[in-house]
């Protein structure tokens, strides 16, 4: 089949679908075969010619009606004559015409419901239709390469672009003055009707215009009655022709100057796809250009490729000379460095060694002299500079909260403090004392000298934060029965003597936990019986002390001021 004709004799509306009657003629037979075909059939066509196609300019698609329009029937007629011309135009052209999408268009076993696509909107979106295409797509693109490009005649092309922007700037025109004398006709028919309406409703009249006189003759009158009825049907005439002038201009004449404006969309989009390609064309000129500069660099890199062999060559002689000399220096110097660190740590150990020597050496010779003291007070705070650690103060039913408990032996002071004390077993080997000792403040190291049992927060500090014992008694088994105050409140009162009439102020009131500094005078020392000297009757023999236990002192201290030594924990303030 080399050449179609098609016509369309009939359309007819049911439903808002126009379905059109096609009769279908080839160019070797006179023969024709009619076959009936949708305007979404139509639609289909169109598209499947646009993505075949893309280098041709398709016939543009007419507007489809929406199905109020669709029961007018200058509308459907409208339709029919604008598709028509789009089938027609079609097979024109012998490379659409011989298209599998035609050919099964026109074919007779398409039908009607066959290519339609369920998945299109059906709300009116033109623009999924591709009816309405984007600003872009429907615009003029320019591009001015700034390369030299062979068979570019960017002047030629600049100026056809101008063209088709000035014709379809005219074309659209030619629409809008088309449009104004449509209405204008319009607006002349129905002056037309209505001036035959009002001049039959004015001249009909029985009175003559004028004097107002009677006209009596029968016939006069109905010869202008009949004047006016051939006068009415003249203007109703004239407003039927201006009408179907007004048809005939908007189908036929009026429709191909729109056909032709949408026309320029289709050579629009070939010339955009001339100016993207000549702009991938000049990407890849550029592409090329930079690869050629690229190779023409590497060919004469490789011109110096014997001196670069040469320098390679030099630079692995400098590496072996420089990491021989590395290692020859490094041979030579590190032995040498080794001997002096270790003859000077040597050193220092010994300088280590030496001190803790004479340290020890004084320490023997304190004990040696503090060996003939009686045992009491003073051996007390002779045995507190032992190297025993002392342990903070926390009862020892609940254990250590931070070390792991000590074993409590049982030891000869510890024998001597659980006896009774009594006045008769009590030696007085020094001056009297008052019973009130100085509480240590938070850290503070009682005694403050060399070898005091106490420091603020350095080595052998048997005690926490603001958490301390009093005096210097740190054997394993003692255990104060007061405690100091972390925030050093418990100091000696200023306004308390140290004389023998001084009462204590401590918290817990009990005279057992005080234990004497070591710059006061010698303490009272409980001695056994055996300790008093024979024949000699102590004072007040049947007179009892109070016991120096810790947990006498503990039920002592909560009694008198509700202070609980088991809810104070070492390291918290009060």
């Amino acid at each position: 089949m080399k050449s179609l004709r098609i016509s369309i004799p009939e359309a007819a509306s049911s439903g808002g679908t126009i379905t059109f009657k096609i009769l279908v003629a080839t160019a070797t037979s006179e023969s024709t075969y009619p076959v009936f075909r949708t305007f979404p059939q139509v639609r289909w066509l169109h598209h499947k010619l646009q993505t075949t196609f893309v280098d041709y300019v398709v016939p543009p698609l007419p507007e489809s009606l929406s199905e109020k329009l669709s029961e007018d029937v200058d509308q459907v007629e409208q339709k029919r004559v604008q598709i028509e011309r789009f089938l027609q135009r079609v097979c024109l052209r012998q490379e659409f015409a011989t298209s599998e999408a035609v050919l099964w268009f026109v074919g007779t076993e398409m039908t009607h419901l066959d290519s339609v696509d369920s998945k299109r909107a059906t709300l009116g979106f033109l623009r999924f239709d591709n009816i309405i295409k984007p600003s872009y797509d429907r615009g003029m693109r320019v591009y001015r390469p700034t390369e030299n490009v062979e068979e570019n005649d960017q002047g030629e092309f600049q100026r056809r672009q101008v063209y088709l922007l000035a014709m379809e700037q005219s074309f659209t025109g030619l629409l809008d003055a088309g449009l104004r004398l449509t209405k204008e006709r319009e607006k002349l028919g129905d002056a037309y009707s209505q001036l035959g309406d009002a001049t039959m409703e004015v001249l009909s009249s029985k009175h003559r215009l004028g004097d107002g006189q009677r006209i009596d003759n029968r016939e006069r009158h109905q010869a202008l009655d009949d004047e006016m009825q051939v006068f009415g049907v003249l203007t109703d005439d004239m407003r039927l022709s201006i009408r179907r002038q007004v048809k005939a201009e908007t189908f036929q004449f009026m429709g191909m100057i729109q056909e032709y404006k949408s026309m320029l969309q289709g050579l629009k989009d070939v010339m955009n796809l001339r100016t993207d390609r000549l702009s991938e064309y000049v990407s890849a000129s550029k592409r090329v250009t930079k690869k050629q500069a690229q190779v023409e660099q590497a060919v004469q890199k490789m011109a110096t490729a014997p001196a670069a062999d040469l320098e390679f060559k030099k630079s692995q002689v400098v590496v072996t000379r420089e990491l021989l000399r590395y290692e020859k220096d490094k041979a030579k110097e590190w032995q040498s460095s080794v001997q002096d660190y270790a003859s000077k740590q040597m050193m220092y150990e010994k300088e280590k060694l030496e001190a803790l020597e004479r340290a020890w050496d004084s320490i023997r010779d304190l004990r040696t002299s503090t060996e003939g003291m009686p045992s009491g007070g003073d051996a007390g705070a002779a045995r507190g500079m032992s190297s025993e650690r002392s342990r903070s103060y926390w009862p020892s039913g609940l254990g250590s909260p931070y070390a792991p408990e000590l074993e409590h032996q049982d030891r000869k002071e510890d024998l001597i403090k659980t006896e009774p004390v009594t006045r008769a077993n009590t030696l007085q080997t020094g001056p009297e004392v008052n019973l009130e000792q100085e509480r240590l403040p938070q850290n503070a190291g009682f005694g403050g000298g060399h070898n005091s049992g106490y420091n603020s927060s350095g080595h052998n500090s048997g005690y926490n934060s603001g958490d301390q014992d009093e005096g210097q008694r740190v054997e394993p088994g003692y255990f104060p029965s007061t405690k100091l105050s972390r925030s050093g409140s418990g100091a000696r009162s200023q306004a308390a003597g140290s004389g023998p009439g001084s009462t204590t102020n401590s918290r817990k009131g009990s005279a057992a936990g005080l234990a004497a500094g070591g710059s006061s005078g010698a303490p009272l020392q409980p001695l056994s019986s055996s300790a008093v000297g024979p024949g000699e009757e102590p004072a007040d023999a049947g007179e009892t002390l109070p016991k120096t236990d810790v947990l006498s002192a503990e039920r002592e201290g909560k009694s008198m001021d509700g202070y609980d030594p088991l809810m104070v924990r070492p390291g918290f303030s009060d």
